[in-house]
């Protein structure tokens, strides 16, 4: 079992790894061993903004959508992204 702070300072870790735009959100959380609500609550908390590209955000909201059995609704969302760019 991982003690309360090696949990603490590797979700701060990861957390930074998501504000500097190396992680998506959803990777952060798997990372993270916690869920991605557990995540977002996390890093609402600390004040860490979003990365501000919209591609990254469209991507986690993709990886989402594919592990909830959606794959084809996600492809189609990252479609019409690259079509309004």
């Amino acid at each position: 079992m991982i003690a309360t702070g090696d949990l603490r300072s590797w979700l701060e870790h990861v957390a930074g790894r998501y504000a500097w735009g190396e992680l998506t959100l959803e990777r952060a959380a798997r990372l993270a061993g916690v869920s991605i609500y557990d995540m977002m609550a996390y890093v609402r908390r600390r004040g860490i903004l979003p990365p501000e590209d919209v591609g990254e955000l469209q991507a986690d909201v993709a990886d989402m959508l594919v592990r909830r059995g959606y794959s084809e609704l996600a492809q189609q969302a990252l479609r019409a992204e690259r079509a309004s760019d």
